[in-house]
């Protein structure tokens, strides 16, 4: 279960460091009509840690706040960049509420938590799908965005 854990955290720290390298326009920007911006991404996968493990796992109401930003079906895409928070309350919100869901998954599994989502591992299992598929996004939009700025300058130097 430890290398399950490990594998869970290296890609929460994974999509903190794409993050961490942008600017705060490049975070909030919606490079492709298809495709979120990154910043959503990485706030949706903090908060989908959220709601299985708070909700799902132990009863506990998730914030409606969170719930009308990060859930696809309250949040249409054109707007998500208008309300994703700054880069700094974001990486501050993301890292706490990260640690703080590995640690509430650890205990439940060390109580022997009868939930069902917990058997097999299979939230874990679950969250670092999740990751993998957001990553997969996140670097889709890193693409776009480059191939953007690289028709910018052709164009600019195209005479």
């Amino acid at each position: 279960m430890k290398a399950l854990l490990d594998e869970w955290r290296s890609l929460q720290n994974e999509a903190i460091d794409i993050v961490n390298d942008l600017s705060e326009d490049d975070l909030t920007q919606q490079f492709h009509p298809d495709l979120s911006p990154i910043g959503w991404h990485l706030g949706h996968c903090v908060f989908i840690e959220l709601y299985w493990i708070r909700e799902q796992c132990l009863n506990e109401v998730t914030d409606d706040e969170l719930k009308s930003l990060y859930f696809p079906e309250l949040s249409p895409k054109p707007s998500r960049g208008n309300v994703i928070p700054d880069k700094q309350t974001l990486l501050a919100w993301t890292k706490n509420s990260q640690q703080e869901n590995r640690d509430l998954i650890e205990t439940l599994l060390s109580e022997n938590n009868a939930n069902t989502l917990l058997e097999n591992n299979f939230l874990i299992h679950f969250f670092i799908q999740h990751y993998c598929q957001h990553i997969e996004t996140m670097m889709m939009v890193l693409t776009e965005r480059q191939q953007q700025k690289d028709h910018k300058e052709i164009t600019r130097t195209d005479y």
